[in-house]
């Protein structure tokens, strides 16, 4: 189960009332216990509890007493439960997935907001969605956990093997989102800008983590721990933000070698067709060096698609591809026909859809 639930009553503290103080405290902190409380019964060993915290538990901010008490009072309630539901095979953890856009933030000043989106890497909040799907995945894999084959162990090189790991699995997920069409469709958003900067980083399809769970759902089951992952899996993001970019050029050769640079991500996102379908990787090139998907970085780099969107309309470049996909399966004849369209490199699509359309052909 996820505890989500949260009200925001703000206000310094002596303007603070009793009745916002209380229904803060209802809402964040005896909600979260009572869902437990009603939950519990029906749990058994492997079941995962997973409370949604806030960065203001921890660190404060002015006119946030009583959201901050509660957060704050949320993680020591989680710690409490963790020991106690133990031995009943119940796992209880916080997860804290940082500044978030909702109601609660969208009512900051202008300064308020820019100055907290400097402090964040990507320099954007998160949105509920994300925290949504963040938290069913792992919940998911919480429950995937208790079936696993092997154990990794804790500590550094524990968590430096999970980094790895998701970094090669990376690799597989990003060549099949070029390589299989359903998956460009999700993917074809992040290559749809002509431009190469920090902003092109950020453009990402709202159906991105649905396509991504059906790569990663094996690591707890080989042993990996779920928040081990998340939390391997979130600097990998953060390394992956960087690369974005046209004012580094090319890094001492060494570190060209192994790490994939702004160099090697440049070619990645051109439509040169040197570069198409290359350079998959995210923290190490060593994946696509062994792969033979490997293209350094020579030509100067046209950036978009091989045939661009052509317009600003989120709601066009989120999902014509989808649509187009859509249109092509109801033209098809028979269910091979259709698992090929959907299956297939996209760039193979328009010759495989005339035969299918007319096999006469």
């Amino acid at each position: 189960m996820v505890n989500n639930a949260g009200v925001h009553r703000g206000g310094k503290v002596e303007r603070l009332s009793p009745e916002d103080w209380q229904t803060v405290l209802n809402v964040n902190l005896t909600g979260a216990l009572n869902m437990i409380r009603a939950a519990k019964p029906h749990m058994g060993s492997g079941s995962s509890i997973i409370n949604i915290g806030a960065v203001v538990g921890f660190r404060g901010f002015p006119g946030d007493v009583a959201y901050a008490s509660s957060k704050a009072g949320l993680s020591g309630m989680t710690n409490a439960l963790a020991i106690e539901m133990a031995k009943q095979g119940i796992t209880v953890n916080l997860v804290i997935p940082g500044l978030v856009l909702t109601d609660m933030t969208s009512g900051l000043t202008d300064a308020a907001m820019d100055n907290m989106k400097a402090k964040i890497p990507m320099g954007r909040l998160g949105q509920d969605r994300e925290v949504a799907i963040g938290g069913a995945l792992i919940g998911l894999h919480f429950w995937l956990y208790q079936f696993r084959v092997f154990e990794v162990a804790a500590g550094p090189w524990g968590w430096l093997l999970t980094f790895v790991t998701i970094d090669f699995v990376f690799y597989g997920y990003h060549r099949a989102q070029h390589r299989v069409r359903f998956l460009w469709c999700a993917h074809v958003v992040h290559h749809s800008s002509e431009h190469m900067n920090l902003g092109t980083a950020l453009r990402q399809s709202p159906t991105g983590p649905f396509t991504k769970a059906l790569f990663y759902w094996p690591l707890p089951l080989l042993g990996f721990d779920p928040l081990v992952v998340a939390s391997a899996g979130a600097i990998a993001t953060l390394y992956g933000f960087w690369t974005h970019t046209e004012v580094v050029k090319k890094l001492w050769a060494p570190l060209e070698w192994l790490f994939v640079t702004p160099s090697h991500h440049r070619a990645h996102h051109g439509s040169n067709p040197e570069y198409v379908d290359k350079n998959y990787g995210n923290f190490l090139i060593i994946w696509d060096r062994l792969f033979g998907t490997f293209e350094p970085e020579m030509a100067r780099v046209r950036y978009g698609l091989l045939t661009n969107i052509n317009t600003y309309n989120p709601l066009r470049i989120a999902f014509s591809a989808w649509l187009k996909l859509i249109r092509d399966s109801l033209a098809v004849r028979s269910l091979t026909d259709l698992c090929r369209l959907w299956l297939r490199p996209p760039r193979e699509q328009e010759e495989a859809l005339q035969r299918a359309v007319h096999p006469s052909r």
